[in-house]
Parts: C-alpha cells; structure tokens; sequence
C-alpha cells in the first residue's frame, strides 16, 4: 500500500518547484526588458514640482516619457476626450463625408460648453467638424461625428474604449464623445500624451486645427453658409506665450465635475518634439504655468540622439540586418530598413554603453505597393523606454501574402552580422518557393515565426528549466522511497523479537486448530 510522503520529501519538493519557479520568473525577466519595462515611466526619475495632481512630457515620435507625475492616474478629462473623438473618427470616416446635426448634436448648451452653431438639419463635412472640435473644442461637432461614426454617442463610447484597449492605454473609460461630467467617465494624463502624439503624427486637420489662430468651417442649411470659429488655447491666441509652443488643445474643466483643470500643449525645440498633457489643475492658470516649467525642464535636460546612431553589428538583436540596405533581392524587389528620422530622447551626459533594444514584430496579412511597416525596435535606457524606430518593409510587388514573406524573413534573422543569407532566393516572388526550402529552412521558419530570437531562446531556456526541475525531482523521489523502505524494514524486524513472545510463538499463536488436531489422530 502507498506509504505517506515523509515531511523531508514533501520539503525536498517544494523547494524544486520553487528554484524552478524562481529561475523561471529571472529568465523571463532577463530576455523581456519590454515586458518589465513601464512605458509611463519617464526616461530619467525626478525633475521641478509642479501644482497639478498629474502630468506628462512625451517624446510624439518615439513615445519617450520625459516627465511624469502620476501619469496613470484616473481624471475627468473634460474636452480632452476629444482627442479621442477625433482619432476614432479619422479611422472610422472619410474627412469629406458629410455630418447631418440633430436635435441632440446643435442642443449641447449646458454651461461651459462651447459650440460651432451648427442647428438642427444643417451638414458640415468631417474635416470641418473635427477642426471645429479642436480649436474651439466645439461640443455640437463632437455629438455629431460620434452619431455619424457610432450611430449614437453610446455606441460611439464603445469604439473609443474599444481603441483605447488596442492602442496601450493604461486607465481610461469613456462615456461620452465631448467630455460632459458623467459618473465612470475618466482617463488619465499618459493616455492623454499617448492620443495626442498619434494625431500629430497621423492627421493633419488635427495639426491644422491645433495650431491655428481661427478657421473657417462650411455648413449647409437654413443658417450661414460659413462660421468662423476660433482656438482657445492661450499660448496660441496670444493671450499667453510660451516660445517654442506651435500647437494646442484646451481641456477646460468638465461641468458638475470635480472643477478640475486640463491641457495639451505642443512644443518643439533642439530636436525635441514634446506634447505635454496637465491634468488635475487647480485653476485653468496653473495648467499654463505648469506646462511652461516642465518644457523648460525637458528641453535642458534631455537631447535627441539619431538611433541608427546605436544600429551597429555590436546591438542587441539588430546587427547590419536594419541598417538602410541589406536587400532581399537588390535589383528587382524589396529591402527591409528603419526609418531614417527615429531618434533616442536621452538625458543629457547619458551613458550610452547603458542604452539596449529589442526587436518586435507585427503580423501583417498582406503587403502594400511601398512602405509597409512590420515592426519596431524599443530602445531603453536603464530599463526605461527612451525611442524606438520602425521596421519597414519596402516592396515593389503589388501585394504580398504573409505566409509568402515568411518564406524569406527568417533568414535575415540568422546571421545578420555577415548578411549570410540574404540573398538564398535571388528569384523572390515566383510561385515555386516550396521546392526551395529544405527540411532545415522549414524548421528554422517555425522556430522564427515568433520573430525574434530573443524570445525564441527565453522560451528554449525556459523548457529547459523546467526539464532540469522535473529530472531533479525524479532523482530526489526515489532516494526517499528506498530511505523509507529500509526503515520500514528495519522496524518489522524489531518488532518481531519483541518481549512479547518470540517468532515459534507467534507460529504456535497462529496455528489452525483443525489441523493440530488431524495431526494428533495420526
């Protein structure tokens, strides 16, 4: 019958799980620095004080942090929900769509609010609603496009939540589409930057709108055909000034909140390009005054690198293979490269030695004509996400499965160093590959699908751990077995010459009368 573990073994097999599950969480650790790594941390701790609960400098290029003050932490956002807005609309609507307003879209009059005057019926297009919005943070427009994008605000709640999930967003919940004061209507300064850095990269109209004293907006119907609307951002209706300031968007206050202050800010000096996002302002003056201290801070204490400057055979997973050039086919075809502008936000006297990367990849199901982007390299600065540059894959093929560019794309991940590989198919793009790749290429293919060799030998090595603990734990088991049955043996046989009688009289003890007796009748 299975004997009890004895208490010696039971700790003996703690103890294994635990080194195992020790050395385990150490590996991961060691070859996913962007998995420790907190994105909303800054580059470098420290720097001035300021008067509102929560701030944020990000790099818009790289999303380099240079400050933060309780970047994560949740706040009503008032109208800085509409950087939001108008990303979801830029990737929902064509910017010359027309936007019908309804009875609910032209009656957003509540106190505070600001309006294009848009009535009831009337049309605008996208483009001129999103400009509106962000200039004069017009509520109407913000109503309008939610219910032309998400057919009404709620629906359009829910597109807003779900790209902020998608996007890394860390605390945000939204209710509405113009930031009125809803119970359960928050966000928070990191996703704030994080918004406003993507529609400075990626639309115009934003960047237009943002940085421009007034514009004029077309409208349809029974009213004027055109309405002026004007930014009420202070740095740039020249109310205030800030010297390096180019663009700009008000947060306000949001009505029956907290009456707490926000604003995002845009500034660009020495090869810099900052957003700087308040949140939680007391008074809508500390966002100006506060927003002036930590610019000054961040361009005196942090400079722009190029990163290609740190793309050398001697980096972490990068070598030559995305250094502008190595070729999958140099005559007919396309090459891989990063883009030429990325820079390392670094502070100032940084040690360089101390700057590591990584690579990571972007399933793509199909390639465009041009410039297709299919991954980024990280780049960390004590741990610390300090830029990044975007892989980008160039082909002059029309279009382009995934699963025939994985064909190809793990050979340049096995020797970038000396380019061995880089030119195995030199007939890229026939039809007839399958014949080309041997047993090995096939293999080395699924070991490289998940695209970068540092996690492919973080997951190899964590196998290992484990088959290290198991075989432990298997010579351990026995060593027990054989230690508690020799015990066991050795108390059987105390026992058995005990004072209680000897081994003939626990024959005797033991006999069957029946047969005693037939004994005794022969």
């Amino acid at each position: 019958m299975f004997q009890p573990l004895s208490k010696k073994l039971k700790h003996n097999i703690k103890a294994v799980f635990a080194v195992v599950l020790l050395i385990t969480l150490l590996a991961d650790g060691f070859f996913n620095v962007a998995k420790a790594a907190d994105t909303a941390l800054p580059v470098t701790d420290g720097g001035p004080e300021i008067t509102s609960a929560s701030a944020v400098v990000m790099d818009i290029n790289s999303g380099a942090v240079l400050y933060a003050k309780n970047p994560t932490a949740a706040h009503q956002p008032s109208s800085l929900t509409k950087l939001v807005t108008a990303l979801v609309c830029a990737e929902k609507l064509s910017m010359n769509s027309p936007v019908i307003f309804s009875s609910n879209a032209s009656s957003q009059d509540f106190p505070t609010a600001s309006n294009a005057g848009l009535k009831n019926g009337e049309t605008t297009t996208v483009a001129d609603a999103i400009t509106a919005m962000i200039m004069c943070s017009a509520d109407d427009c913000a109503v309008a496009l939610a219910e032309k994008a998400g057919g009404d605000v709620t629906g359009f709640s829910t597109l807003m939540n779900t790209y902020a999930s998608e996007n890394g967003y860390k605390n945000t919940n939204f209710i509405n589409s113009n930031g009125r004061h809803v119970e359960g209507h928050y966000t928070c300064a990191y996703d704030m930057a994080l918004a406003a850095s993507e529609l400075m990269n990626t639309l115009p109209e934003f960047k237009a709108a943002a940085s421009g004293e007034s514009a004029v907006i077309s409208a349809s119907g029974a009213s004027l055909s055109e309405i002026t609307v004007t930014n009420t951002h202070r740095f740039i209706k020249g109310t205030d000034s800030y010297s390096y300031c180019y663009a700009g968007k008000t947060g306000g206050t949001a009505y029956g909140g907290d009456d707490t202050w926000s604003l995002c800010t845009f500034a660009s000096y020495k090869g810099l390009d900052l957003v700087c996002i308040i949140m939680g302002a007391p008074e809508n003056d500390d966002t100006y005054s506060d927003t002036k201290v930590l610019f000054d801070y961040a361009f005196e204490n942090y400079t722009a690198t190029a990163a290609s400057t740190f793309m050398t055979s001697n980096s972490e997973e990068i070598g030559t293979l995305f250094n502008n050039g190595l070729l999958f086919d140099t005559e007919n075809h396309g090459s891989i490269f990063t883009n030429e502008e990325a820079m390392i936000i670094l502070p100032n006297n940084a040690d360089s030695s101390k700057v590591t990367s990584q690579v990571t990849f972007t399933q793509i199901h199909e390639f465009s004509y041009g410039n297709n982007t299919i991954g980024k390299i990280n780049f960390y600065y004590e741990d610390r996400l300090a830029g990044s540059a975007d892989i980008i894959f160039y082909t002059e093929n029309a279009s382009m499965q995934q699963s025939e560019f994985n064909k190809y794309f793990p050979d340049f991940l096995i020797n970038p160093e000396t380019n061995q590989g880089a030119n195995i198919y030199s007939d890229f793009g026939s039809t007839d590959t399958t014949e080309k790749q041997s047993f090995f290429d096939k293999i080395k293919a699924g070991i490289y699908s998940l695209y970068t060799p540092a996690k492919s030998f973080a997951a190899i090595c964590a196998v290992l751990i484990f088959l290290i603990g198991l075989l432990v734990l298997i010579l351990l088991f026995p060593v027990e077995v054989k230690k508690r049955d020799k015990l066991y043996k050795q108390e059987r046989e105390s026992t058995r010459y005990s004072s209680d009688g000897d081994e003939l009289s626990e024959v005797h003890s033991t006999r069957n009368p029946a047969v005693e007796d037939m004994h005794e009748i022969k």
